[in-house]
């Protein structure tokens, strides 16, 4: 009997190659679409980018680097993924549950900074073709900003995995805030 990916033996089972398909689990329907994707992405990454800052700014004034600062560094980074796991889901071939674990794989923490922004100002046709390349530009640039950090990007997988799921099976996936 094949499990479900929202049973606690598919979530303990958390890996890049079916992150994907979990990701999709926690996805309402009316969310996958284009649209959404690219404004969630946008907002995703500007959220890791201000906690970033708010953290570079408590390095330079010598305050204390807090495990919780850490951890929300960690879960706007899962909700990178979880978008760019959308986009995937949204722009590979029909039916490939594995572009993201592909996409993830070939990806690099090289990425240039400035890559990011040309990106962020495009919404047309062109954009859409190559949206599994933009996939790729996000997740290099979150794997770059993680090992700066010290993060593993795995961690935060496994990390977004389980509390989207808490959320379902709470009946909060609908609504705002990151403490539902």
């Amino acid at each position: 009997m094949k499990t479900k990916p929202n049973t606690p033996a598919k979530i303990k089972n958390i890996s890049i190659s079916n992150y994907q398909e979990l990701a999709m689990g926690t996805c309402l329907k009316k969310c996958k679409n284009k649209a959404y994707w690219h404004f969630g992405i946008k907002s995703e990454i500007c959220e890791l980018i201000g906690k970033v800052e708010g953290l570079r700014a408590k390095q330079i004034r010598g305050d204390e680097i807090t495990k919780e600062k850490i951890d929300g560094i960690k879960d706007e980074i899962g909700d990178v993924f979880w978008f760019v796991a959308l986009g995937c889901a949204l722009f590979a071939k029909k039916g490939d549950k594995n572009a993201f674990a592909r996409v993830y794989k070939l990806t690099d923490a090289s990425v240039q900074k400035e890559a990011l922004i040309v990106h962020s100002y495009r919404l047309d046709e062109e954009f859409y073709i190559h949206s599994l390349e933009v996939c790729a530009l996000y997740i290099s640039t979150v794997k770059r900003i993680a090992a700066e950090l010290g993060i593993k990007p795995y961690d935060c997988l496994v990390r977004n995995i389980k509390k989207l799921y808490s959320r379902k099976e709470r009946g909060v996936i609908k609504g705002d805030g990151d403490k539902r």
